[in-house]
C-alpha cells in the first residue's frame, strides 16, 4: 500500500467521505457527500495533508498562500507553516468595521499567490473568490485541490488558463476504498452513473453585439451612444487633461474622427472663455460626431448641484452630453441631470479613497 492511499484511508476514518443519499446546495441528490472539514481537527493529518500538497508544485514559484474561505483556510494555514511561504487571508465578506478589508495580511502587488482549495465541484467558489485576489493586484496561476469532484470544475478552471493540481479525484478515492473493502461495487456504479449524468455545462457568456443592444434599448441616451459606437465602430473615450483651450481644440480635431466621447476637466483650462473654447469645441463635436463629457464629479445637494451645473462661468448644462456625479446626495440630487447622461462614481483610484468606505 503506498504512502498516499494509506493517507486517504487515515482521512477515511474521520469521516470526511459518506454514501448514501445527499441532497447537494445546487438541489441535486448526490449518492456521496464530501465533507474536509474534520480534517483540521487532527493536527498530524493536517501536517501530512500539508505536505503531500506542497509536493503538487514548486515552492519557488510563489510569493503568498491563501485558502478559499473557509474549508480551506486551516490547509492554507499549515501548508504556510510547513513551507514558510506567508500567508493572506481572504474574507467572505469584507468588514463593516475597522479597516474593512477583504483580503487580509501582508502583500504586495505583482506578488504569486498559491490558491488552495478543498473540493471542486463546478469552481464557482474559486471564480468568485479569484477577481476579488487579483483586484488587490495579486496574480494567481495554480491552485491546489485536495479533491477533485471529475464533475467537469476543474477542466472548466483550465479552460480559463489556471494550472489545477489535485491530490484526489473520486475515482481515485472509490478505487482506494473498493480495494480496501470500504464500499461496494454497486456504490461504485452509482458514482459514475452519478458523474455521467452530472457533470457541470457551463454555457459561453453571450456578448451581444452593440446592434442587439441598440435594439434591446429603450433609453434614448444609450440608443444615441450605441448609434455613435455602431457608425464608427468605435467604444473610445479620449480623456482631455489639458491645461490650455488651444491643446484642447488641437487633441479634440486630432482623436475625433475616432472617438465616441471626449472626457473634459473644463475648470482646470487657465484660459477658459466660454466663446473661445466652448463654442468651437461643440462644433468639433458636432463635426466628427462625438459626445461631450465632463468630469466634474459632482458631489453636493440637489440644489447646489443645479446651480453649479447650469451656472457660473462654465454653464456645464449648456454643453455637456454626459457629466459624472458622486451619488451621496441621493437619488433626488441627480434630478438636474435629467437631459444628460449620469455616470455614478463608485470607486477612485487614488491611495486612500473614502469611496468604499
Amino acid at each position: 500500500m503506498s504512502n498516499k492511499e494509506s493517507f486517504l484511508l487515515e482521512c477515511y476514518q474521520l469521516g470526511i467521505i459518506k454514501f448514501g443519499k445527499f441532497t447537494l446546495k445546487s438541489g441535486i441528490e448526490s449518492p456521496f457527500y464530501v465533507d474536509l472539514r474534520p480534517l483540521a481537527s487532527d493536527p498530524k493529518i493536517l501536517k501530512k495533508l500539508s505536505n503531500y500538497l506542497l509536493e503538487l508544485i514548486s515552492i519557488g514559484n510563489f510569493d503568498l498562500i491563501c485558502g478559499v474561505p473557509y474549508a480551506a483556510l486551516p490547509m492554507a494555514t499549515a501548508m504556510s507553516l510547513e513551507s514558510e511561504l506567508p500567508l493572506i487571508i481572504k474574507r467572505k465578506e469584507a468588514k463593516t468595521y475597522g479597516t474593512k478589508k477583504l483580503i487580509e495580511g501582508i502583500f504586495s502587488k505583482g506578488q504569486n499567490c498559491l490558491l488552495v482549495e478543498d473540493v471542486i465541484t463546478s469552481g464557482k467558489s474559486l471564480l468568485e473568490t479569484i477577481p476579488e485576489i487579483e483586484n488587490e493586484g495579486i496574480l494567481i496561476k495554480d491552485i491546489v485541490v485536495v479533491l477533485d469532484r471529475e464533475q467537469g470544475g476543474k477542466e472548466f478552471l483550465e479552460e480559463k488558463g489556471f494550472k489545477i493540481h489535485s491530490l484526489f479525484n473520486i475515482t481515485e478515492v472509490c478505487e482506494i476504498l473498493r480495494k480496501n473493502n470500504l464500499i461496494s461495487e454497486e456504490e461504485i456504479a452509482r458514482i459514475n452513473d452519478f458523474l455521467k449524468g452530472n457533470e457541470v455545462k457551463f454555457e459561453k457568456e453571450k456578448r451581444l453585439t452593440y446592434e442587439q443592444k441598440l435594439e434591446n434599448s429603450n433609453n434614448s441616451f444609450s440608443k444615441k451612444i450605441l448609434e455613435i459606437c455602431i457608425e464608427k465602430k468605435s467604444n473610445l473615450i479620449a480623456s482631455a487633461d489639458v491645461l490650455t483651450t488651444k491643446a484642447l481644440l488641437d487633441f479634440a480635431e486630432k482623436v475625433g474622427p475616432n472617438i465616441v466621447a471626449l472626457k473634459t476637466h473644463i475648470d482646470i483650462l487657465i484660459d477658459f472663455d466660454f466663446d473661445e473654447t466652448i463654442l468651437p469645441l461643440k462644433e468639433l463635436a458636432k463635426k466628427y460626431n462625438f459626445l461631450l463629457l465632463e468630469d466634474r464629479k459632482f458631489a453636493d445637494i440637489g440644489n447646489t448641484q443645479e446651480l453649479q451645473f447650469s451656472n457660473g462661468i462654465y454653464k456645464i448644462s449648456s454643453w455637456a452630453d454626459l457629466v459624472t456625479s458622486h451619488v451621496i446626495g441621493g437619488e433626488t440630487s441627480l434630478d438636474c441631470f435629467l437631459n444628460v447622461g449620469v455616470i455614478a462614481i463608485l470607486g477612485m483610484s487614488s491611495k486612500g479613497t473614502l469611496t468604499n468606505a
